[in-house]
């Protein structure tokens, strides 16, 4: 052991005489610098390597021989050397030496010691390049200084630029480290800095401004981009030293989200980052944070505006964060971010739901599902700001919810039902809403699909299949409708995307299609088909033009530029882009349009060719209207329901009807062919010619084991059947369809029949011997039609085959009526003497079931009035059979004769009104498409009272529909009478709602319709006018108020009306309120949405109906003036509510000869009281007191059961004469009385609205109640609140009606001017005049 001591004592003496000597030798060396050059430099280099090694391999405390070295090398040639190794080296020498001494100083003096770490400051920075040959000794150098803390004391110098010395070693550090010496270094620069924190705060003095700016600027850009290095130490630093940093962070952060930090602070230049500081800590240690959170969720809720919105752009960046945990981890705090979506200020909302997008951005993905917490809070709160009352949130949320379901999504945080959600913003009542919608819906699909084609994820079919049904739905939408759906629908599949892929998609879009759904695509085919007509024929005029002259070409031209125009969205613009399109020289322009417009043209040529005509009018020199070429191209596309579409869409459906019956489940398979067929069937009514060559698909599906597919393979050859014609299948398909006629049922029997017309033979066709081999041809309709016939004549058809021979010659009555006439005799005697004649079946049957004789003879009753359904000469058998339908139709249509003692009362209810049923709707067949005088009155009111007697809601509803089928028509077509439409207005306050419902909806569409054809028909007759100087002398005909004439007619027939005028004005007319009802409903009807321009000459129609009588029974003629008075007093109450004027109208009125004859005398009405002289003028045929009621109960349509409600009426109209009301309100009235005409004087001549109300001093009622002062002079009288009461007209003689002439005899002129003397008033005879309490305060208001 004491051996070995010496032996180590006596090394460590040597090494220290070593060490010394090499310090000694380092002094010489350099101090002879200037002599030697470099190769003294090299030997004071190489002498400093000798040196560090030696004082490297020395422990700490064993140099106490080394006083004198640590004041040779921190000499100035040393420290100050021209190499930069040299200086570090000493540097590394001198960290030794330190360590060696410590804990005490070897260097004496703050200066000396200042110099050193300046010296040490400069070595570390060699640590950048780890290539340089300085590295390893600012290596070996920052291991000491880690190892030891040699740096702690340069928080205690006290000298000039000591201040600056940590910040300057933080500085210096995190520059220094860097991606390359990152795994080198980091730990030993992570511990010396997290020491130096440390060592410089206390609880009581707070770490350096200047080292928290070194800390926090590494955090943010630029640096931390540029120096992921010191990013990354800077972030383990705050975690590492929370005790001495989190406290100055969050006091930093707070004042500087406030903005109150000085300027003259260190930390002054990254306070407007602290945003970008917050995100970062919260990635790295979100306790740093802990008390900024509450300062930043107080601003979220402050009152101004701008602090609340900075709360949230700060709060959100950092929820939204990349790697950010703060919402998963501060659920409280996410809970009351959350809440700013219901922020009353709109921008904030607009900032939350961006923010949103952002947020989720992060962490939606496809497993995300809803155990992402967070997302699924956000997702709800964006859902409900679909319905912010603001369009800018709306357009926001939007926004964001399509930029998550453009990439896979989890259907859990995203369902169907949100998408359906997005999908009602289409319908959005701001435009730009609408239009977001659907570009993001489009965007959204088209994603999906490209997704499909790659993947075929078809879990998302749900959330993405209904959108093309969506867009197709929009095109009710006033603002979008064709213009903007049209480029939508082309956009929704990528461009690269095949025909058949696209058919797919469309077929698994339209098994989701409502009824609305398939008629808007039916209404954008149409639309499609028409401006393809249109272009057709204008390139048929190209092609004339050449050989018309100048002056009818242009004209022409202009025609059909304006056809084209009216398809866009801007005629004007439209029509002047096609007039430049015109003039273009290029042909080629003209032949890429015609290969588009080409039904035969591929879908991938069609494409083609759009991509050439687009670039030959880019690069025109005529300058024609790019936009307006591209719009046009893609209106007269076929695409996507083009050729290829139809026959692959064939073929699968084939394909799938030969699997159904190998497959275990057929019933899906066999629904999904129907809807195929079904859209086919649709392309079949617009684009027939897109079916040619298609005739071994059609054959084959007609052999279809599934009715439901056999049934729209009829309807397909039905519509289809020209382009058909030509297909080798021609024969086979014809005698399939031949054999549906007789054993198929109805609806497929009346399609067969419906094709064999098209596909029969022409008269001048050839067929060569290879038609007929093959198969190819086919027969003549008659042929069949004659064997159905004979079938009928010698009744060898069987029961279960009798509907579909029937439907099969009412369709070849309707459709082919020179055939139907060659045994027109056989099967109207078969109808007649066989079908009807039979005897209903005496078996049980249950009750509201209809027997199956009875459906027979409804199917003869429709088959005769589909052939009687035609225009025919006078004098002829088809007006003649048409006379005799029409006559058997009004027998079967009257509900008498199948009550006990009738013709048919052998019928049980339900098959009586089942026939009753089909004869009225074959009298509306049969009114729209003959001669309106082929149609009886009675006839007409037969049918009409239907409405009345039927108890089933569901026949009403059917009947109304066809009511309005035939009644809103285009102006081409021709519709009923307008006759019909007062049967229409008998169920305007029917007893069920839905029926009301279906009724007024069809009368107000029909109203529209004729003021649109009254309209028309004005400027027409205008015109005429103006050439030829004629007057217009049947425009009020056509006016849609015109129908009160007929209603007049009809409802004084009705059964709940008075049976004669004399019960009318029993119990101050309580009988006629129903059908004051139905008055009052169809004026406001009438007047919806007009000016009350139309109200003078309704009142001048309801007038002069007092010269007229009933033509059909004279005996109610008092009941016509009864109820033209009681519309008149409708029509003149619904003015005066709306202010409008009812003054004189000029023009003539004329009246249906088959319901009215005129006279020359205005009737009169009874007399006031007995013994005076029979009433004249408006209202002198309504009872006393009659009043204006809003509503009344819905009466029963059972007779029987309307008989206790009219008592009931008729008993509360008795207790009418008691002072007080039933709610116990007194309501206002007025006593006028006058003294007794003369017998001999005449009615004076006043305006239609002042007349005959009271005839006082020729005053209006409501001039009479300003000759009073205050509301003493009214008393009380008993009746309904709200109401308006008539009085009846006073005694008058009977005169000539000419109140609305302006002639008149000079006596009848000066007593207009006169006025009565006040003595002519007797105050003994009184008129009680009930008022209305809201009308006597705009009485009194205006007095």
């Amino acid at each position: 052991t004491t051996t070995t001591t010496t032996t180590t004592t006596t090394m460590s003496d040597a090494d220290d005489a070593r060490i010394i000597a090499l310090s000694e030798r380092v002094t010489k060396l350099a101090s002879a610098k200037g002599k030697s050059g470099a190769s003294a430099q090299k030997g004071v280099e190489d002498a400093l390597e000798e040196l560090a090694s030696a004082l490297s391999r020395v422990g700490q405390g064993e140099g106490a021989a080394f006083g004198a070295l640590a004041k040779r090398l921190t000499t100035r040639a040393l420290m100050t050397h021209d190499s930069k190794k040299v200086r570090a080296l000493v540097g590394l020498c001198v960290s030794d030496l330190m360590r060696i001494f410590a804990p005490e100083a070897p260097i004496e003096g703050d200066a000396a010691m200042r110099d050193v770490y300046e010296l040490f400051l400069e070595a570390l920075s060699n640590l950048k390049s780890i290539e340089s040959e300085e590295f390893e000794i600012a290596k070996s150098l920052l291991l000491n200084i880690a190892n030891v803390g040699l740096c702690v004391p340069m928080l205690d110098l006290d000298c000039e630029g000591a201040d600056d010395l940590v910040r300057d070693l933080f500085k210096v550090l995190l520059d220094a480290t860097n991606s390359a010496n990152a795994t080198t270094v980091s730990e030993e620069v992570i511990k010396v800095l997290s020491t130096m924190i440390e060592e410089s705060a206390d609880e009581d003095v707070p770490v350096p401004s200047d080292v928290l700016y070194e800390v926090l600027s590494r955090l943010i850009d630029p640096v931390r981009t540029s120096n992921p290095a010191a990013f990354k130490i800077s972030c383990e630093l705050v975690r590492k030293c929370e005790h001495q940093l989190h406290a100055p962070i969050q006091t930093f952060l707070t004042r500087a989200m406030h903005g109150t930090v000085d300027e003259d602070d260190e930390l002054s230049p990254l306070s407007k980052r602290h945003v970008d500081i917050i995100e970062e800590i919260a990635v790295c240690d979100p306790t740093a944070l802990v008390t900024v959170w509450p300062s930043v969720t107080d601003d979220l809720q402050a009152d101004d505006l701008s602090m609340r919105l900075r709360a949230v752009k700060l709060l959100g960046r950092v929820l939204a964060f990349d790697a950010s945990k703060i919402a998963e981890d501060y659920p409280h705090l996410l809970h009351d971010f959350v809440r700013r979506f219901n922020d009353k200020a709109v921008e904030v909302r607009v900032e939350m739901v961006k923010w949103s997008a952002s947020f989720l951005k992060t962490r939606v993905s496809p497993d995300a599902a809803l155990s992402s917490v967070p997302a699924a809070t956000v997702i709800k709160q964006v859902r409900e700001r679909l319905h912010d009352f603001d369009d800018h949130v709306r357009s926001a949320a939007i926004h964001t919810l399509c930029d998550i379901v453009d990439k896979p999504s989890s259907s859990e945080l995203l369902s169907v039902e949100v998408m359906r959600e997005i999908g009602e913003r289409i319908k959005d009542k701001k435009s730009g809403v609408r239009k977001t919608a659907l570009k993001r819906l489009c965007i959204a699909y088209r994603a999906y699909a490209q997704r499909c084609a790659e993947d075929d994820p078809t879990w998302e079919a749900k959330r993405f299949d209904w959108i093309p049904c969506a867009f197709l739905r929009a095109i009710t939408i006033p603002d979008v409708r064709l213009h903007t759906v049209e480029p939508v629908l082309a956009e929704i599949f990528p461009s690269k995307m095949s025909a058949e892929l696209r058919s797919t998609f469309w077929l698994r879009a339209l098994t989701l299609a409502d009824d609305f759904t398939i008629r808007c695509l039916k209404h954008l085919l149409l639309a499609k088909s028409r401006i393809q007509a249109d272009l057709r024929e204008y390139f048929l005029f190209r092609a004339k033009s050449s050989k018309m002259n100048k002056k009818e070409a242009e004209a022409q031209l202009a025609k059909i530029v304006d056809s084209i125009a009216v398809h866009f969205a801007e005629p004007a613009k439209a029509r002047k882009s096609m007039m430049v399109l015109h003039e273009q020289k290029d042909g080629n322009i003209f032949r890429c349009i015609q290969h588009v417009l080409n039904p035969e043209t591929s879908f991938s040529d069609a494409m083609k060719a759009e991509e050439d005509c687009l670039k030959r009018t880019k690069s025109s020199s005529q300058a024609v209207d790019h936009d307006f070429v591209k719009l046009l191209l893609l209106k007269i596309q076929s695409a996507p329901f083009g050729r290829e579409h139809v026959r692959g869409t064939l073929k699968a459906a084939c394909k799938a009807t030969r699997a159904s019956s190998k497959n275990a489940n057929p019933e899906s398979t066999r629904n999904s062919v129907v809807v195929a067929l079904e859209h086919l069937c649709i392309l079949a009514e617009t684009f027939p010619k897109l079916f040619s060559g298609c005739g071994d698909e059609i054959d084959e599906l007609l052999d279809s084991t599934d009715e439901r597919t056999v049934t729209r393979a009829c309807k397909i050859v039905s519509e289809a059947a020209m382009a058909l014609k030509l297909t080798p299948r021609r024969g086979s398909i014809w005698e399939k369809l031949k054999e549906k006629c007789s054993t198929g049922d109805r609806k497929q029997a009346k399609l067969a029949t419906k094709a064999l017309g098209l596909l029969q033979m022409d008269l001048e066709e050839d067929v060569d011997a290879v038609d007929a081999l093959s198969g190819a041809t086919a027969g003549q309709l008659s042929g069949v039609y004659l064997h159905l016939a004979e079938l009928l004549a010698e009744d060898a058809c069987l029961d279960s085959d009798l509907p579909a021979v029937l439907g099969s010659v009412s369709t070849i009555g309707a459709r082919y009526r020179d055939t139907f006439e060659l045994q027109l005799a056989e099967v109207e005697q078969y109808v007649t003497h066989t079908l009807l004649t039979r005897v209903p079946s005496k078996g049980r049957i249950a009750v509201g079931v209809v027997s199956d004789v009875a459906l027979l003879q409804a199917y003869g009753l429709k088959t005769l009035a589909k052939a009687a359904a035609h225009k025919s000469a006078a004098d002829t058998p088809a007006r003649a059979f048409t006379a005799r339908v029409i006559e058997l139709l009004h027998t079967y249509a009257d509900l008498r004769n199948y009550k006990r003692g009738g013709l048919f009362e052998e019928y049980s209810p339900a098959d009586g009104m089942h026939l009753c049923f089909t004869a009225c709707k074959s009298i509306v067949i049969i009114a729209r498409n003959t001669p309106l005088g082929m149609i009886k009155p009675i006839a007409w009111i037969t049918a009409s009272m239907f409405l009345h007697h039927c108890d089933s809601p569901a026949m009403k509803r059917e009947f109304i529909g066809k009511l309005k089928k035939g009644l809103v028509v285009r102006a081409s077509e021709q519709g009923l009478p307008m006759m019909w439409a007062a049967t229409l207005a008998m169920s305007l306050v029917d007893k069920d709602k839905a029926v009301r419902d279906a009724a007024n909806d069809a009368f107000t569409n029909w109203v529209i319709t004729q003021r649109s054809r009254s309209q028309s028909f004005a400027a027409q007759e205008a015109a005429k006018m103006n050439s030829d100087g004629s007057s217009a002398k049947f425009l009020l005909v056509h006016m849609p108020e015109y129908v009160l004439v007929y209603m007049v007619f009809l409802l004084i027939r009705h059964p709940l009306a008075p049976k004669t005028a004399e019960e009318g004005m029993a119990d101050r007319g309580s009988l006629w309120r129903q059908i004051q009802l139905i008055f009052s409903t169809a004026v406001s009807t009438l007047t919806h949405g007009t000016n009350g321009d139309g109200i003078p000459a309704t009142c001048k129609i309801l007038r002069r109906l007092k010269t007229t009588m009933d033509k059909v029974n004279p005996d109610m003629s008092d009941l016509i003036y009864s109820l033209s008075d009681l519309a008149l007093f409708v029509v003149v109450d619904h003015a005066g509510a709306k202010g409008w004027d009812t003054s004189k109208f000029p023009g003539h009125v004329v009246y249906p000869t088959q319901l009215f004859k005129t006279t020359q005398f205005m009737a009169s009405g009874p007399p006031v009281k007995e013994g005076a002289q029979p009433g004249l003028g408006d209202y002198s045929h309504l009872p006393r007191g009659y009043v204006i009621v809003r509503s009344v109960p819905i009466a029963s349509t059972n007779s029987a059961a309307a008989a206790k409600p009219a008592k009931r009426a008729r008993a509360k109209a008795s207790t009418s004469d008691k002072s007080t009301a039933k709610n116990g309100n007194n309501l206002k009235q007025t006593k006028l009385s006058f003294e007794a005409r003369p017998r001999g004087r005449e009615m004076p001549d006043r305006a239609a609205r002042r007349d005959a109300i009271v005839d006082v001093n020729n005053m209006d009622i409501e001039e009479e109640f300003d000759d009073y002062e205050s509301e003493e002079d009214y008393d009380t009288v008993d009746e309904p609140s709200g109401a308006l009461v008539v009085v009846s007209s006073p005694q008058r003689s009977p005169s000539p009606m000419t109140e609305n002439n302006d002639v008149g005899s000079p006596k009848r002129k000066q007593r207009k001017t006169e006025k009565p003397a006040m003595s002519d008033v007797d105050m003994n005879a009184e008129v009680y005049v009930g008022v209305d309490p809201d009308e006597g305060a705009r009485r009194r208001r205006r007095r």
